[in-house]
């Protein structure tokens, strides 16, 4: 029996860069994949598959990708209405206000949660609502 080796040696540096393919756009993945592939078949006269701008394109992706561990994931939405009664000294209508939790699950906390509260007028919240739509729109699009 033969002794079981790897024939590639797992670092840090190849475990990093996994995972930063991992969390890579699954759209642009092929191009990039299908370029390189090109130049090891056909090398250009550069002698680098990437232009000195697509480098630099394709670092400032990666290391924004690299850097997005801080992301926050939704966990829970708490509401409420806040609806204040007139002041009889003031006699002027209280503004209604909606009062919005995100619990967010944060890996980068100790706790692992985190919480994000807004207080908004109805302008506000009728300006959430139309941006989540747009977001909502354009998710409904990619389908």
């Amino acid at each position: 029996m033969s002794k079981n080796t790897a024939w590639i040696a797992s670092t840090p540096s190849l475990l990093l860069g996994v995972q930063t393919i991992n969390k890579a756009d699954s759209q642009k993945f092929p191009f990039v994949l299908n370029r390189i592939v090109q130049f090891l078949q056909t090398p250009s006269e550069a002698g680098r598959p990437f232009t000195s701008e697509e480098e630099e394109r394709l670092i400032s992706t990666l290391e924004g990708i690299e850097n997005a561990d801080d992301l926050q994931s939704l966990e829970n939405v708490n509401w409420m209405l806040n609806v204040a009664a007139s002041s009889s000294s003031k006699g002027v209508m209280n503004e209604p206000r909606a009062v919005i939790e995100l619990e967010l699950k944060d890996e980068g906390r100790p706790d692992g949660a985190s919480s994000l509260i807004m207080d908004l007028n109805h302008k506000q919240l009728c300006e959430l609502f139309d941006t989540l739509e747009t977001i909502q729109t354009e998710l409904d699009n990619l389908r």
